[in-house]
């Protein structure tokens, strides 16, 4: 009974550490697969991959949602870093690609085209603390 319970314990803890699929269909349909580091992928499958829409939200805070594409951020997404930068727009195996919006923290953002995830053609917006409101007549 002993060696029983030791068997089962060592499985169980296994089981733990290994990346599984938790809900779902993780091959072709739709499921929740957790991976060995903490990050998460919650959305549609095909063929074991991320295909289509889902959310991949990584251990260190960061989230993607958006399409993917044969396990690659594909299509059009949105990417947050836990610091509070976000980017919505086009990506390409992974990559930032095509029209975009990067914003940060503090408002500022650039908004433009993105090539291999860097920025094409560099303008941004400041922001500055005022007091004074908008007027829509200047």
């Amino acid at each position: 009974m002993k060696k029983l319970l030791l068997l089962f314990g060592i499985l169980f803890s296994v089981s733990l550490v290994n990346a599984q699929c938790v809900k779902g269909n993780c091959y072709d349909g739709h499921g929740t697969y957790e991976f060995e580091n903490g990050d998460i992928y919650v959305g549609q499958w095909q063929k074991g991959r991320p295909h289509g829409k889902g959310q991949y939200s990584f251990a260190n805070g960061d989230t993607y949602y958006g399409q993917f594409h044969e396990g690659r951020r594909n299509g059009t997404g949105q990417y947050k870093w836990e610091k509070g930068y976000t980017y919505v727009g086009g990506w390409a195996v992974d990559l930032r690609d095509g029209l975009g919006k990067f914003t940060w923290p503090n408002g500022a953002y650039y908004y433009g085209e993105w090539k291999d995830d860097a920025i094409v053609d560099m303008e941004t917006q400041a922001v500055t603390e005022t007091t004074e409101k908008p007027d829509p007549n200047n």
